[in-house]
């Protein structure tokens, strides 16, 4: 009896479990769905907003993946404009045949032209997606917005992947949308990556003229509003605010015949810290030590001494530090908190803060960046100097 009765309890269990493994009554299936990929927003006519959204075409992918050959171009763009962006997503989704799906869209990109009026109306939009991923990246583009989605991508398969690699390989800085929600209370101050573009034969095309996309400058963001540029050399300066060195490059002048020795940052410590001076004075402590390895040296200067390789470190400190400096006076001279100091001073010091909250960009024009800057060499090479420095004709 006792037996028949655990008998009978197991396969209760077994039935329990297996009416949990029944499905979802509400489930999509892929083939229903248009995953964007990518979206593109421009300035429309008479004042609207142009809206264009990147999709795969998972009918043509296969034939490529099997080692057929596909016929045409393996993704799509669709356009449509109206007063918002809620109403042209929906003029989008009234012409295809799939439901849209936001779950894989990697990349926001704003024309120039938009971006001056104002993304903070776009991106409240998106943030209210279910299945939108607020860590998509943000791009400027410096002309139309989907002029991008004409690039070439000859190394992957879709525009997106080649654009977001741009970030992966810390080629320019990190910007998403959940870093301009956060910063929105502290005045929507914001670094963004712009691209730029252009046309060039490409052998990969059969010598065809093609678009090419690639990284430039960065773009300033006050109040959520494109105020101000930061040409290339000044955002390789920002990115040591944000901690993105891994092999950046940088180049100085011997100081005994004026040519180019570079060296590539290996690895770097950051620190960044608020200070309120008893006088009330603001100031911003950065601290970095960087180790790096010479990777380039056409001077004939004695790399392998240990007095010179000193003073190389220090040259190298310092045109860190003048290249930091000179990014930040740009970002003040703006006014443009696009280092988001203010929440540091708010973490360290909130009582102070809720005194500077309101004039903050004020305040920011003010503030002295103290940077101490440490640079080590680890290999110098076991080469002195070049070759060809050895065996110069009399």
């Amino acid at each position: 009896m006792i037996k028949a009765v655990k008998t009978l309890q197991y396969l209760l269990g077994i039935i329990c479990l297996l009416s949990l493994l029944s499905g979802c009554w509400s489930s999509t299936e892929i083939n229903d769905n248009a995953f964007v990929t990518a979206v593109f927003i421009d300035k429309g006519q008479d004042g609207n907003i142009s809206l264009s959204l990147g999709f795969p075409l998972p009918s043509r992918m296969i034939p490529g993946e099997m080692g057929g050959k596909v016929e045409g171009n393996i993704y799509t763009l669709v356009t449509k404009e109206d007063k918002n962006i809620a109403a042209a997503y929906r003029k989008v989704q009234a012409e295809l045949p799939r439901h849209i799906s936001w779950g894989h869209t990697r990349l926001i990109i704003f024309s120039k032209a938009f971006a001056e009026e104002g993304i903070y109306e776009a991106l409240e939009f998106f943030s209210r997606q279910p299945t939108f991923h607020t860590k998509t990246l943000i791009f400027i583009a410096p002309g139309k917005a989907r002029e991008i989605a004409e690039l070439t991508p000859a190394f992957e398969r879709f525009p997106s992947e080649v654009i977001q690699g741009f970030v992966e390989l810390d080629l320019t800085v990190r910007t998403s949308v959940v870093d301009f929600l956060k910063v929105y209370n502290f005045g929507g101050n914001m670094l963004v990556p712009i691209l730029t573009i252009g046309e060039d034969p490409l052998i990969s095309e059969e010598g065809s003229v093609s678009t090419w996309v690639g990284t430039g400058g960065t773009a300033l963001f006050q109040d959520g509003k494109l105020v101000g540029e930061l040409s290339q050399g000044e955002m390789r300066g920002a990115l040591w605010f944000q901690r993105i060195t891994r092999e950046a490059v940088i180049t100085i002048d011997s100081f005994t015949d004026g040519k180019p020795i570079s060296i590539i940052v290996l690895e770097s410590k950051i620190k960044k810290r608020p200070v309120v001076k008893e006088n009330g004075e603001l100031a911003f402590q950065l601290e970095i030590e960087a180790k790096d390895d010479l990777i380039s040296v056409d001077s004939d200067i004695e790399v392998t001494d240990p007095i010179i390789l000193q003073q190389l470190e220090e040259k190298f400190a310092e045109a860190i530090e003048e290249r930091i400096q000179q990014t930040f006076k740009k970002t003040q001279e703006l006014g443009a908190d696009v280092f988001n100091l203010g929440e540091y001073f708010d973490w360290y010091y909130p009582k102070e803060w809720e005194k500077l909250r309101e004039n903050w960009p004020e305040y920011y024009k003010e503030i002295e960046l103290e940077s101490l800057i440490t640079i080590k060499i680890k290999r110098p090479g076991s080469t002195r100097n070049p070759p060809w420095t050895k065996h110069k004709s009399p």
